[in-house]
C-alpha cells in the first residue's frame, strides 16, 4: 500500500484535481464551486487542498442557507488512491475554517471556529487520531501560523481582548509536551490591517518579523534578540 501511494499522485490547478499514477494521468474531478442547484437560497461550495507531496488531499465542502441564516461544512481527507481516510462535519454553532485548516503528507490540522470566525479550535489529526491543541474560547482569533518542519512547534499570530481592545499576541505551543506561552505584541497590527511573518525551526527558535525588525524567541519564549533588518 505505501509503494502503490507513492506511485500515485494528486495535484490542485484551479478547481480541479488531477491524478497521476507512475507519472502518467489516470482522472480528474473537478470541484464545480458555486451555486450548484440554481437556487438563490441554498448555496454550495466545494474546495480542495492538496498535501505538499500529493500523497493526500482533503475535500471541503460549504452549504449556506439563507432563508435562516445557517451554515453545514463538512471536511473529508483522500489519500491519492482516492481512498476516505476520515471526515468531519459540522452544523449549528461551530464551522470549519477552509482559510485555517490545511493538510500535510502526514497529518491534517483541522481549525474551527464560530460563525463569525472566532473563538478558533486546534486540532491535529494523524492516523485516524486527534489531539486538541488549541481549545476553544482560549485565543479569540488566529490570522496565521506556522509549523516547525518536524511537527513539533507551532506558533501563531493570534488575537485576545487587552485593555478593552482586541490585540496581537504571538501563541506557542510544544505539541509534544502541551507546553505553552503567548507574547503581547507592543504594536496593535490590527488596528494597522498590518501582517507579522513567522519562522519557526526544529529546536523551536521562532522569528517574528514585523516590517525591518526581527524578535527571535527561545521554545521557553525567551527573547533572545531584537535587531532591524533592511533590504
Amino acid at each position: 500500500m505505501i509503494w502503490l501511494l507513492l506511485c500515485a499522485s494528486v495535484t490542485l490547478s484551479g478547481d480541479t484535481l488531477f491524478f497521476t499514477n507512475n507519472s502518467a494521468s489516470t482522472d480528474t474531478l473537478p470541484l464545480n464551486a458555486g451555486d450548484a442547484d440554481g437556487s438563490t437560497d441554498i448555496i454550495h461550495m466545494r474546495k480542495a487542498m492538496v498535501s505538499p507531496r500529493g500523497i493526500y488531499y482533503t475535500i471541503y465542502e460549504e452549504t449556506y442557507f439563507r432563508l435562516d441564516d445557517s451554515i453545514v461544512t463538512r471536511i473529508a481527507m483522500y489519500d491519492s488512491l482516492r481512498n476516505e481516510q476520515w471526515q468531519r462535519a459540522y452544523a449549528g454553532k461551530r464551522k470549519i475554517s477552509y482559510d485555517l485548516s490545511r493538510v500535510l503528507d502526514d497529518m491534517l490540522i483541522l481549525v474551527t471556529t464560530d460563525k463569525n470566525n472566532s473563538l478558533p479550535e486546534v486540532e491535529l489529526i494523524r492516523n485516524n487520531k486527534a489531539m486538541i491543541i488549541i481549545e476553544e474560547g482560549k485565543l479569540r482569533k488566529i490570522t496565521d501560523y506556522t509549523l516547525s518542519p518536524d511537527a513539533r512547534y507551532i506558533a501563531m499570530h493570534a488575537n485576545n481582548p487587552y485593555n478593552n481592545k482586541l490585540w496581537d499576541y504571538v501563541y506557542f505551543v510544544d505539541i509534544r509536551t502541551g507546553k505553552t506561552w503567548s507574547y503581547l505584541f507592543p504594536v496593535c497590527l490590527s488596528c494597522k490591517r498590518a501582517r507579522i511573518s513567522l519562522s519557526l525551526d526544529n529546536d523551536g527558535q521562532l522569528e517574528v518579523i514585523y516590517k525591518t525588525e526581527h524578535r527571535v524567541f527561545s521554545k521557553d519564549g525567551q527573547l533572545i534578540d531584537i535587531y532591524m533588518k533592511t533590504d
